[in-house]
C-alpha cells in the first residue's frame, strides 16, 4: 500500500518539477526578448517584469513538491 503512495507521489512530483522547468524556460526566453528589445528596438516586453515576477512564485511552490517528497 504504501509503495503505491510512494510511487503515486513521485510521479506527481516529478510532473511538477518538470512543469517548472517548462515555465523557468519560458520566463529565460520572454526575459531574452525583453532586454533585447528594450535596448535594441527601445521597445520592452509590456508586462514582462510583473509576469517574472508570477513565474519565479510558481517555481518556488512547485518546487516544494520535489523538496518535500
Amino acid at each position: 500500500m504504501l509503495s503505491q503512495i510512494d510511487t503515486a507521489t513521485r510521479r506527481a512530483s516529478n510532473w511538477l518539477v518538470w512543469f517548472s522547468a517548462i515555465i523557468l524556460a519560458a520566463m529565460t526566453v520572454m526575459t531574452f526578448f525583453d532586454v533585447v528589445g528594450r535596448y535594441a528596438f527601445n521597445s520592452p516586453i509590456v508586462g514582462a517584469v510583473e509576469t517574472t515576477e508570477l513565474f519565479m512564485g510558481v517555481i518556488v511552490y512547485l518546487g516544494m513538491a520535489m523538496t518535500t517528497h
